[in-house]
Formats: C-alpha cells, structure tokens, sequence
C-alpha cells in the first residue's frame, strides 16, 4: 500500500510497531509499515533503531541476524552496522575501514507511553501529543485483517466495559489525539476509564493495533486483553450476528 492522502496514512506520520517492555536489550523484532519492512531493534545499551529490513551487501533480511553490542549483525556474511545505519565491520577485510556510503536507510524511531514509534518518512523528532496517562499499560499488539482505514473508523466507535464495573450508564467519548491514535473514555459518575488504539498499517488488507489499558492487577489486565481479543475478531466481523458482549457500537453502519 503506497501513502495516501486521502486514507489518512502517509509516511510522515508516526506509528506503533510494538510495545517497548517486549523488545529487550539485545534483541530484535520485525514490523511492516506502509509496505515496507523494518527491524526494530534493541542495542545493549537499551537504545531503539529501525532500519530497512535488509543487508546491503546480498540483502539478506537484518532480522535473521543478531544483536552484537551496540551493532547488528548480518547472518550472511557478518558485516556488523551501528548508529545510523552505518557499516562498521566487515568479517572479510578486517582492516578495511567501509565507507560512508554502505549504510542500511535508517528510519526515525522514538518510545513513548509504552510504545515504540517509528516513521518511515520526515515525522518529526519524537511523538508529538500528549500520553494517554502514567496509569495506562502496554496490553497486547492485534493484526486485523482488513484495510486500515476501515479498521481506523471501527476503532472510532469501540466500547469496552470498565473492569469490575457493569455495562449500564456509561458514556463512550472517543477522540482521535494524533493521526491514527485513537483514545477512548468510558464514564460512569465521576469516574473514567481509558483506553488507547494506535493503528499500524502494514498492508492495504492488514492492520496492526496497540492497545494501552488501566490495568495494576493481573485480573485487570487479564480483562482488557480478552476484551482486545473479542475487538479483533468484531474488526474483521463487524455485522455478524452475537451472543456474546460486542466491543464495537450498535450501530455498523
């Protein structure tokens, strides 16, 4: 899927690919944003990257190879890049220093509010709106298979039910902070609930979605997470016939 303006998902935007507490220093993890695909990776010093996703000696995928110190290594032939991208190891001519040019295209990443963020264009320095709240935690990464602008407008109308609350008298503000970042209050009295849907296009049919959810028991968090299995599946269902408690609005129009 290339950038298009009028879906609302362009290159100079930013985009969950993870959560940070899963990515450990030292390691490394595939994602796809528009198409393109990234390794995200962790160095031992606990500092994020996201580069293009091949070696730019044979182009072997970087995520077949491993985390060596501040530099990741390529599978194939050991050629060993840091900061940047650049290439700072070549096994073969250990003398060699390599040039300026044999550098893998770096991406711009950042983490914020127990995400990681990347942008595969000119996004900015760092997340530019405000956190969700100290009290939100990473819960669970989905991949919905349907198009992302359609799983952007059925986020726009998710409900969930507050742990240990019921379902009756409550209000749904849902509100769109950033491109592609949706928040969603539920209300009952004086007390709110939070939860946060950041969408990751990967392909023109498939949909990442982060969720951030109020959760300090396991019991909480156990909750929100069988509530983002059931959102998942009514993303890709949206007007199938249920029995069970439905996380998206009455109304699928």
């Amino acid at each position: 899927m290339r950038p298009n303006v009028n879906s609302g998902f362009e290159s100079d935007q930013w985009y969950a690919v993870g959560g940070s507490a899963a990515l450990a220093a030292g390691r490394l993890m595939p994602a796809t944003v528009l198409e393109s695909e990234l390794v995200v990776w962790r160095d031992s010093g606990g500092t994020v990257h996201a580069w293009h996703n091949r070696c730019i000696h044979r182009g072997l995928r970087m995520t077949l190879g491993f985390v060596d110190g501040d530099t990741l290594a390529c599978r194939y032939h050991g050629w060993r890049y840091g900061a940047g991208g650049k290439c700072k190891v070549i096994p073969a001519h250990p003398g060699m220093i390599p040039p300026d040019d044999f550098q893998i295209p770096a991406y711009a990443v950042c983490e914020h509010a127990g995400l990681i963020w990347a942008s595969i264009g000119a996004a900015g320095d760092s997340v530019d709106f405000d956190g969700p709240g100290e009290h939100l935690r990473f819960c669970r990464d989905l991949v919905v298979r349907r198009a992302p602008e359609r799983v952007s407008a059925l986020a726009k109308r998710a409900i969930f039910r507050p742990y240990g609350d019921g379902e009756d008298d409550l209000i749904y503000e849902h509100r769109e902070i950033a491109p592609s970042v949706i928040r969603i209050d539920a209300r009952s009295g004086g007390d709110t609930a939070t939860i946060m849907l950041a969408i990751q296009p990967i392909t023109a049919d498939r949909t990442g979605v982060h969720v951030l959810a109020g959760g300090e028991t396991t019991d909480e968090r156990l909750h929100y997470a069988a509530w983002a299995r059931r959102l998942r599946w009514f993303m890709e269902n949206p007007d199938a016939a249920n029995s069970s408690w439905n996380p998206l609005s009455i109304d699928h129009s």
